[in-house]
């Protein structure tokens, strides 16, 4: 076998531990992330609801009850899911197109 051709196994090889190792460790996640939608989207109705009376009556130190912690959280959450998105439409269509049948 040719240095060059071991080379190519061998870093392709490599390439195939990688993406295995991600597919293990992030097949949950469409679950994960409608399970975090789930957490998230009675905390936005609680937030544009009922949080500011609570706010005003409570005199305990609750996260939730900090403004910015939630906000912050609805935020990051939906940057994420755009990111997401973004960056999945972009891989699906080089993959599509690598992988098209003429």
């Amino acid at each position: 076998m040719a240095a060059e051709q071991m080379k190519r196994i061998q870093v392709n090889d490599e390439r195939l531990t990688q993406i295995t190792r991600f597919n293990n460790a992030h097949e949950n996640f469409p679950e994960d992330l409608a399970q975090a939608w789930d957490t998230l989207k009675p905390l936005i109705a609680y937030y544009e609801g009922q949080w500011s009376r609570d706010l005003a009556e409570t005199d305990a130190a609750y996260g939730v009850l900090s403004e910015d912690g939630v906000w912050n959280e609805m935020g990051n959450f939906y940057d994420l899911l755009k990111e997401l998105s973004q960056v999945s439409t972009r891989i699906i269509e080089e993959y599509e197109g690598e992988n098209a049948v003429e």
